[in-house]
Formats: structure tokens, sequence, C-alpha cells
């Protein structure tokens, strides 16, 4: 019997070397913080969960020195005036992951055909990503946006589109969809939304006029319905938005929009966006209480975790410069922790997302914090967030989780911007009311918006409202005629 015990042993021991070999390089078996300093480090179906220390990163070996001609010209990074406790937890060093087990010893998984991938409590799945949720939005677009295109169709707009979609049994929607697709599918549905109604509207008339010179503007009476929605009375953006979506539907459909009811639609539409009394109405700066507030809600134990992660990813975005769409996009395995050459120390996180509003961008944050006794508020955010995503960390496609209804558990969808700007704002009221400062009133609580910090050129420049083609050059940043562009990037205390 004690032969078969040890025999059991040995094989649970390979069983449990060959699991580890895709853990995170920076993480160490170790109890949770997650929910308190009591939490169990045993995930939900007794997995152990894989933490990174709360305090001062350290890599194992120092790194390669620059080259003598460079140290000199080296700038030396911010320093710090205090001395850290001898006796504080480190996080783990870098190091390599473990070598696999001999071929032979463990046998691989199989997964038969047709097999789901097994879904954790917790964590992501191929059926639970930002993929799955974009698949999905872009058939809603496309059948919405064939319902506008066949629209245009009855009211005599001839459209280049017809000869690569029209098949003898309708519309082939794998061809449309690769014609008519945008970059994002929420923007294709905003687009949409406004397009239908004048679709709508214009085919309430009839007869539909029969003059085949006739040009599309004019057949769509633009001038008359945003003149119809000013005297509505509708947002002062929305006939603005119409023609941001008919320039976007005549380059997919293909039909022209040039002459003079194009202009005098524009005119119009400018003029009724300038006619909104006093400034326009931005989201209020965050200043230093306010993101000092949200690092000591994700250093308290006693609060609640979604409330915790809620914070963190606001104070993350404001200290990374970066949008809340940016920060969903990017996968936890993406991450990497920064350190200086010739040294140990962490002194960041940088990462690239998976998708961006046009295209993947690479962000970096510094592990600072307005205090210096605060500076491990990003360690703890990321350990939270990891084990929120559970066993599947390493094939999710984002950053985050979706809050449960009741804001107090996760499901397994990805993140969602509304759900996080309301455990956000309820995370500051619950600091008020325990006696801290947010650096906000009550009413900037409830106007509380996720890009509020202004942390970058072109939030600033839309913010002082500048010319909105001077934004937008300031913004391309790939273009090859302007390499002289610069991103500021830096912690938000500094513009306050």
């Amino acid at each position: 019997m004690e032969d078969i015990i040890a025999e059991q042993a040995a094989i649970l021991s390979e069983i449990i070397i060959a699991k580890s070999k895709n853990d995170p390089p920076w993480m160490t078996a170790g109890p949770s913080e997650v929910g308190g300093a009591n939490a169990s480090s045993k995930g939900a179906r007794g997995n152990t969960v894989l933490r990174m220390a709360a305090t001062e990163p350290t890599f194992r070996k120092k790194s390669a020195p620059p080259p003598e001609g460079l140290k000199a010209a080296a700038k030396e990074g911010p320093k710090r005036i205090y001395e850290p406790e001898m006796d504080s937890e480190e996080l783990p060093s870098f190091r390599r992951k473990a070598m696999p087990p001999p071929p032979g010893v463990v046998p691989e998984p199989t997964k038969g055909p047709g097999q789901r991938p097994a879904q954790h409590p917790g964590g992501g799945s191929a059926f639970h990503s930002l993929e799955a949720r974009e698949r999905d939005d872009l058939q809603r677009f496309v059948k919405l946006a064939i319902e506008i295109y066949e629209g245009l169709e009855v009211v005599g707009i001839t459209m280049d589109l017809e000869k690569y979609v029209r098949v003898q049994k309708g519309i082939d929607k794998e061809k449309f969809m690769l014609h008519a697709s945008p970059n994002r599918a929420s923007t294709g549905l905003r687009y949409v939304r406004v397009m239908k109604g004048i679709v709508e509207w214009i085919e309430s008339f009839d007869p539909v006029p029969k003059d085949d010179k006739l040009p599309p503007l004019e057949r769509l009476r633009l001038v008359e319905y945003i003149e119809l929605l000013v005297q509505k009375g509708v947002g002062y953006n929305t006939p603005q938005t119409l023609l941001f979506a008919i320039d976007y539907f005549s380059k997919a459909f293909g039909f022209d929009t040039t002459g003079k009811e194009w202009n005098r639609a524009k005119r119009l539409a400018v003029k009724y966006k300038k006619s909104k009394p006093g400034l326009a109405s931005r989201a209020p700066l965050f200043g230093k209480a306010t993101l000092a507030a949200l690092e000591m809600i994700v250093l308290d134990d006693f609060s609640s975790v979604p409330q915790r992660i809620a914070a963190g990813k606001l104070r993350l975005c404001c200290q990374a410069s970066i949008r809340y769409d940016d920060l969903v996009h990017t996968p936890l395995k993406s991450l990497e922790w920064v350190r200086r050459r010739g040294g140990t120390k962490v002194v960041g996180v940088r990462a690239k997302t998976a998708q961006g509003k046009n295209k993947a961008r690479p962000w970096v944050a510094s592990l600072m914090a307005v205090s210096p006794d605060r500076d491990s508020w990003l360690a703890v955010l990321v350990d939270m967030v990891l084990v929120v995503h559970g066993m599947c960390w390493m094939e999710d496609d984002h950053f985050g989780k979706e809050t449960t209804r009741d804001g107090e558990g996760f499901t397994r969808l990805p993140a969602r911007l509304e759900t996080d700007v309301f455990m956000a704002k309820e995370a500051l009221k619950a600091f008020k009311s325990s006696g801290g400062d947010p650096g906000m009133t009550d009413q900037e609580l409830d106007l509380l918006r996720w890009h509020g910090g202004k942390a970058t050129l072109t939030t600033l420049m839309q913010h002082l409202e500048l010319d909105p083609k001077m934004i937008r050059l300031a913004g391309d940043w790939s273009a090859k005629e302007a390499p002289c562009q610069i991103l500021i990037l830096g912690k938000h205390s500094s513009w306050c």
C-alpha cells in the first residue's frame, strides 16, 4: 500500500509542475489579498490563485548597463526622499519559466472534435470575449445597414455598391460586410441610428421624384430634414452626427454628396451646434486629491473588490494617459514590468492594446502615486484583476470583467464603461461619506465622467475648444509628413 501511495504522490507532483508552466513569470504562489487580508488563496475550483506582492517590485538580476557614450547624457529618473522599510514584503523577482516535464511523464491534454473549452468561474472564454462582442455588434450593424441601403434604393439613389453585392436572391451579406463594415461596430451602429430617421422620413413622402438627374442629397431633402431637427430642438450635436453618417455611407455605398445642398446643410449643422448657450459642458478635471482618493480606495481592504478595481482602472487611465477603450482592449498577457537600465527596481508597467479606435497603441504607466507610501496601488490593482480573470487569464483578450447587477461580483463578460463608471462613482461617494476627501463636490461626483483626467494633449485641446482640424492633425501620430508630432505623457498631477 505504501508503494502505491508513493507512486500516486509522484504522479501528482508531476501534474502540478506541468500545470505551473503557464503561470505568469511575475507571479508567485501565496495568499490572495483580494477582498481582505484574510481572504482565502483558493480559487473557485480549489486551485491556488497566484498573486503579486503589493509592495516594492524588484528584478532578480541587474540589467546590462547603458553604453559608455550614453551614460553621461542619460537623465536620472525622479528620486524619492523616503527609504522603504527593510522588513516589508517585496515583489517577486523576474525569473524564467520552469522546464516542462520530460515527454511521456505527463500526458498532454486532448480536446475532442467540437468540444467547448472549459469555462471557469470568474474567467473568460472564447465565447465571452471582446472579439465575440464585436462580432455580434457587427452582425447587427450589417442587418441595419442593409435596411438603410434598400431604403436609399427606394428613394431612387443610384449607388456603385449595387454591382458588387446584388445577386438574384437579394444582397450578398458577406460581400456587403466586406465593403460597408466600419473599423468599429459601435461607430457603425451610431451612424445607422441617425440615418434611419432621415430614410423613414423621406419614405413618408409620396410619390418619389422620377427625375434621374436629381442629386442624391436633394432626393433626401437633407436641408429640409436638418431644419426639422433644429425646430424640434434635438441635441446640439445631432445634425452634425447625421452629416458624419451620410459622409460615411456615401463612401461605403458609392453615391455623390458634393454640391450646394451639402454645403448649406453643413452650415446649418455647425451654426446650430454653436448656438448652445455658454461653453461646452466638459467633464471636471481630476485634481491631486481625486487621484489620491482613488489610490486609497484601491488599497482599502474593507472596500468591495468591484469598487476597488473600478477606482484602480480610472487611476490607471489617468496615469497612462489612455482612454477606457484602450485599457479594456489590453490583454493581461501583454503586460510587462519595466525597469531602468542597470537596475533591478521595477518602476512601471507597459503594454500594447490589442485594438484601438484606429489601431493598436502601446502605453506605459509609472508605479508612482501622489504620495510615496501608496506606490503599491498598481501592483495591488493588477493582482486583483488577475484573480478576477481566474485560470483563463492567458486566453482572455481584455482587461477586467463586467460587474454583476448587485455590484458584489463579476460575470464572465468583458468589462463595460457604464458599469465601471457607476462603480467608480459609488466608490468615491462611499469614500467621502467615511470622512475622506475625493476632491469633488456631490454634484461633481454625480457628473463624473471617465475621461475627466484630461491627461493628453488632444483632450486638453478639446477642453480649450480649439479648431477641430488642428486637434485631428495633432492626433495623427503615424503621419509621415508630420514627424515632429509630440505625445505628451505623464502624471495628471503635473497638469494640476
